[in-house]
């Protein structure tokens, strides 16, 4: 627990946690719209044995008085692979144009090791975009579906070093 709007009473029982704010008296949103929401501030650090990919499922029921709960929507966590930049040289790369909001040309000038593979992450860390064997010095992605935002691009040579480089679609 880090923190709440008001006193709270906290119980964690299995895999459930339970908060109870008891007499809180919220004034109406048409009367104070800051002071009519209440909240709960909490980290949950996940048991050991997740791998990534694994998913995990988050929903709420919120109770007012004695009224049937409200079901939150459901909101899901990934555990994604952790950005990595290794040993590539940054001078040999370039991302163009940058920003851009349909094709993005990404280019390697050192002759002797090619782009093997790029990978697209949004910038929560979820790859969004990934071409494999690619043993190329340019290549051009439609990134014309993309949404508007920075992205992340990790590119990785024939000979196993990695880069990541910003990139901006407008």
């Amino acid at each position: 627990m880090l923190s709440a709007s008001h006193n709270v009473n906290t119980k964690r029982a299995s895999n459930q946690s339970t908060w109870h704010l008891y007499d809180i008296n919220l004034p109406p949103t048409s009367s104070n719209a800051s002071g009519s929401h209440g909240f709960v501030y909490f980290r949950i650090k996940p048991r050991l044995g997740y791998a990534i990919g694994d998913v995990i499922p988050n929903t709420a029921s919120i109770y007012f008085d004695y009224n049937p709960a409200i079901i939150t929507n459901r909101f899901d966590t990934e555990f994604v692979q952790e950005l990595g930049n290794a040993t590539f040289s940054a001078d040999t790369i370039s991302l163009y144009p940058n920003s851009t909001s349909e094709l993005v040309s990404i280019s390697n000038s050192n002759p002797n090791d090619k782009i093997a593979t790029i990978v697209i992450y949004e910038i929560s860390g979820k790859i969004i975009y990934t071409l494999n064997k690619n043993m190329l010095n340019t290549i051009s992605i439609d990134v014309s579906h993309f949404a508007q935002g920075l992205y992340l691009v990790e590119l990785s040579s024939e000979s196993n070093t990695k880069i990541t480089k910003k990139l901006l679609i407008k």
